[in-house]
């Protein structure tokens, strides 16, 4: 499971934005890949990663969806927005490392 932290104080100004980078198993940057929001689909925001696997769209005010991974060849996948306050902490297990804007996309493997 992949997780973004969403966390803010009252003193911080929100970016309004979700962005990162999508990559594939190798590590290698993956194009085309639907990002998008899970909420009902007039209403969910989305992008599409560019050349550098790179994505970044709106968030949707007031509410915390989880995102959505989309691409052919490769295992859908969600990844899970967690909000904080100033002060808490969210440990995972296996622990995520500073830098939670590299997803990676795993490849469907054939038998």
């Amino acid at each position: 499971m992949c997780a973004f932290i969403y966390s803010f104080s009252c003193n911080e100004k929100l970016t309004g934005y979700y962005s990162g980078i999508i990559i594939d198993e190798l590590g290698r940057p993956v194009t085309n890949v639907l990002v998008k929001e899970n909420v009902v689909e007039k209403y969910a925001n989305k992008a599409l990663t560019d050349n550098n696997g790179y994505f970044k769209f709106k968030k949707t005010e007031g509410i915390l969806p989880d995102l959505i991974l989309l691409k052919e060849g490769y295992i859908n996948d969600t990844i899970q927005i967690v909000g904080t306050h100033a002060g808490e902490s969210i440990a995972y297990s296996p622990i995520i490392t500073e830098d939670s804007t590299k997803i990676t996309l795993r490849g469907k493997t054939h038998y």
